[in-house]
């Protein structure tokens, strides 16, 4: 309602302005190169007004083509994160429902796209877990431990494989780890 208010009122001004000047005539004369161009006031305006208006569309454009080239490169990128955090998600939900095959393969997609293994890292394990191949599981536990960020899940990872093991020393060592980085977690 307010932005219609504010067109009509913009229209009655522009309107206004046009009454006025035709109420008004005027001459303009102008020698440039050897020519002489006599037009009204009026006419002289409404030249000024379309070479300002094609100015800057011809500017927007400029504008436009410049930062093409950012712009596409930026929306590539952002469909590619969002494609690696589907493949993410894939991952987990086939993690979670034991599928071997289908986890192993979104964990190879979300890698090759987030480009950021904290993130693929705890999937990468657990695939490699519910594969039975606990020597690349601990491997992907090891490598999280390198990072704050993700270095209570591969502490975590590291116990559960050694309780599975029956390795209660390493166990022990790796459980007081953990304690001392989230004393408050209630599964230690």
């Amino acid at each position: 309602m307010i932005r219609a208010l504010s067109m009509v009122i913009v229209l009655a001004a522009l309107v206004a302005a046009a009454v006025w000047l035709a109420d008004r005539p005027g001459q303009v004369s102008m020698e440039w190169l050897g020519y002489r161009i006599d037009m009204s006031f009026s006419l002289m305006l409404a030249a000024v007004a379309v070479i300002a208006a094609l100015t800057a569309v011809v500017y927007r454009f400029w504008r436009f083509l410049r930062r093409s080239p950012a712009t596409l490169k930026k929306s590539l990128h952002e469909r590619k994160r969002r494609r690696g955090y589907l493949a993410l998600t894939r991952g987990m939900v086939a993690v979670a429902a034991g599928d071997v095959q289908e986890a192993e393969r979104q964990v190879k997609r979300a890698d090759g796209l987030l480009n950021d293994p904290p993130l693929t890292m705890l999937l990468s394990a657990q695939s490699a877990q519910l594969s039975g191949d606990d020597k690349a599981a601990g491997k992907y536990f090891e490598a999280m431990l390198e990072r704050p960020e993700t270095e209570f899940l591969g502490l975590r990872g590291l116990l559960t494989q050694a309780m599975k093991s029956g390795d209660l020393e390493e166990a022990a060592k790796l459980s007081e780890k953990a304690y001392r980085l989230k004393p408050k977690s209630g599964w230690l």
